[in-house]
Order: C-alpha cells, then structure tokens, then sequence
C-alpha cells in the first residue's frame, strides 16, 4: 500500500497492514529555515521533499475550497518595523487577517507608528458603520522557535462593535475555488492526503477571532443578546461555506480545533457547537465524506459530547502528559466510533525528552491501541524546533516493528 492508500483505508475502515505514521514536520521546518540550521541533508529541500525523502507519509490541512470575497471594506495597517510588518503580512497572512484574509481586492493603507511596539502591528478595519481593530505581536522568541504571532487585541471591544463586526460578515462573499484545491491535491499524489479546510464553527471562530476567549466568557453572560445575534449572522454565512465542502471534490473536510473543556464547557458546547456538527457531518456522510477536527486541546471533558457530533477523526489528539487523557481511556469511550489520529505529544520529540523514555512511550502507545484499527499514528499538534530528526526515523522503525494492524 502507498501512504495514501493506508491512511484512506484506516479512515474508511477497512484493512491496513501496519498503522500509518504521519508527522507534522510544520513548525520544525519552519523554525530551522529562519534560523539556517537545517540538517545538511535537508538544507537545498522543501518540507514536502523531506518527508518523502525519509519516507514519511505527509498531509495538508489547509486545502482552500473556497475564499471570501470582501466588499464596502477599507483596511488601515499600522506598524513600526517595515520587516516585521512585510512578515506578518507575508508569511502569517492567514494569522493576521483570519478568515478576513482575502484582501487583495480591498483597499489597503500603511502608516507607520513610532509608538506602537517594536514587533507589533495593529489593524483597522474600516466600515461604513464605523471601525473596529486587532493587535498582533511577534517577538523575536516566537520568530526563533518559527511560532506564529499571537494577538493582543481582537475585534470587539465594545457593545457597538458587534453590529460593525455584523456588517463585515454581511458583507463577504463565499466564492468556491475547487481549482486551488485540485493543484495541491496533484502535487501530494499518493504520498498523503488532503483536508479541506472550513476553520472553525461559528460560536468558537467568535470566541477566538472576534472577542477573544477571555472577554468571550463574560459577554455570553453580560450581552447574551448580542452573542447570540451574531451567532445567527455568523452561523447563516457558515452554512454556505458547509455546502461548499460537501460539493467539493475533496474526500476529507477538516472543521474545529483546539477544544479546551476549560473554556468551552459541556453545555457550551452542546448549545453553541454540537448543532453545527451534527448539520456539517450529516450532509458529508450523505455524500461518503468524512468529517476531521483538530483535537490538540484538554478534551477531557468533552469526550461524551464529542460522540454526539458526528465527526468521524479527532486529528493531532493529544494524551498525557500534555493532556490529562490517556489513549486507554478515550479508546475505551469512543471504540472506533471515532478514529483516533495523533497520539504523540510534541513534548515526547523534544530533545530534552530523555530518549530512553522515549522510545518506551512510543511502543506504549501500541500497547494502548492495540489491535491498532481505527488508529493513526501522529504528532499533537506538531514536531517541536528541538526535536532531533532522528526521532522521527526511529519512529519509522518502531513502527514497522510494532504498529502491524491486527485482523
């Protein structure tokens, strides 16, 4: 079997010869390229080129079946460093502007501010109803360690900025591009798979996006109203982006990340989540899709709701010690009514893990899966920068040794 063979057969449920093994090499990669410290058999290399230079099975998490179309929107962006501006701008396009992040056809101005700090930038979107703004920061730390920026401040600050944050989404078109998706499905060929990406559901793209989970918490309790008002107008336009992906050409439709039953409780989740889920997944099981979360969260309290939605992968699943969960235990839960793909947590990789217990901690996992259906082997949520690639060789071998799926 090629690597996309055994990972769509596991998804589909059929018989596999040894559980695969698909790493996320992202941030690693990423963090070794800014810093030129890349192995030297990997210097002259793409990260598609490493992973089937060491035989690695691959997969793309951000295939784009759609894009967003914004009109009556001016964008003003403030900055101090030109650098870090054209970074952000640049390479984290996707992080800055969230799903707001097709700006070409959107008037777009730059002021420098001296006053702003030196790894900040801040942006102003501007509506006829007023303006609203966010503020990322990428200090040199997160720039080493090839991290991403993190966001200071988000959209709504105030009770007048949800109607303007209203109009935004009122005011973008969903527009399928299926082409895009084509490109890099052909490129990957049979050395992996593809995931449509549809981010995240309306409740939690509010939570991180817009209010930001702090402030989120208290204005579902403080303007309850308005919550849940631009709950509906997010969730009318999430819909359409749903009906893009089941008729796209994409097998794999990726939708969620990063619960945390800390923030997002059982009954938020059964309020606010579940019911987009359950719509999501049942119109992609009525055309033979398959429907993946990204579950690098605490999901220890959301295992039993998790059953209701319908998702059929929990992807980047993330156990102990990262986690309080256990593989046991959620194996135990979910049997293979949902397929576990993860099961490594970063930490492991890490240089500082000693190697020793490393190397037990992977053959305990196929002590935990075992027979190993239902079952992908992977990283939650990623390769860290310190981790010797070596690590990620051995695995190889372990899982040859070990992963072989039993009938």
């Amino acid at each position: 079997m090629n690597h996309k063979e055994r990972i769509m057969a596991v998804l589909k449920k059929q018989a596999v010869d040894h559980i695969p093994w698909v790493p996320r090499l992202d941030m690693w990669y990423l963090a070794h390229k800014e810093k030129n410290t890349l192995p030297l058999e990997c210097q002259d290399s793409s990260l598609w080129d490493i992973h089937r230079n060491l035989e690695l099975a691959m997969y793309e998490r951000n295939g784009q079946v759609y894009r967003e179309k914004i009109q009556n929107l001016e964008l003003v962006i403030h900055y101090r460093d030109r650098r870090i501006k054209d970074e952000m701008l640049g390479r984290y396009k996707s992080t800055i502007f969230g799903r707001f992040k097709e700006v070409e056809e959107v008037e777009i101005k730059y002021v420098q501010d001296a006053e702003l700090g030196p790894y900040e930038i801040v942006v102003e979107y501007i509506t006829p109803l007023g303006a609203v703004c966010t503020r990322f920061s990428h200090p040199p730390e997160l720039q080493q360690a090839g991290v991403r920026p993190v966001q200071r401040e988000y959209m709504i600050k105030q009770k007048k900025h949800y109607r303007i944050v209203e109009y935004i989404i009122e005011n973008t078109e969903v527009i399928p591009t299926y082409s895009r998706f084509l490109q890099i499905q052909r490129k990957i060929g049979d050395d992996g798979v593809v995931f449509a990406m549809a981010r995240y559901c309306p409740m939690h793209e509010i939570l991180r996006s817009y209010l930001g989970y702090e402030r989120g918490c208290y204005e579902l309790y403080d303007h309850p109203r308005e919550v849940r008002h631009l709950w509906e107008v997010l969730t009318e336009q999430k819909n359409k982006i749903q009906d893009i992906c089941v008729n796209s050409p994409a097998e794999l439709v990726s939708c969620g990340a990063n619960f945390d039953s800390a923030i997002i409780s059982p009954s938020l989740f059964g309020e606010y989540f579940l019911p987009y889920f359950r719509r999501f997944s049942q119109l992609l099981h009525e055309q033979a899709k398959i429907l993946i979360s990204h579950t690098d969260g605490e999901m220890k309290g959301l295992l039993e709701v998790f059953l209701e939605t319908g998702i059929d992968v929990a992807e980047a699943f993330t156990p102990c010690p990262m986690t309080k969960l256990t593989l046991t235990e959620v194996r135990k839960l979910w049997q293979d009514r949902i397929i576990i793909w993860g099961g490594i947590p970063s930490i492991v990789l890490s240089q500082d893990f000693p190697r020793r217990k490393f190397k037990d901690y992977i053959i305990n996992i196929f002590r935990e899966i075992a027979p190993g259906k239902a079952f992908i082997l992977g990283v939650g949520d990623n390769t860290p920068a310190d981790a010797p690639l070596e690590r990620i060789t051995e695995i190889n071998q372990m899982v040859k040794k070990y992963g072989q799926v039993l009938l």
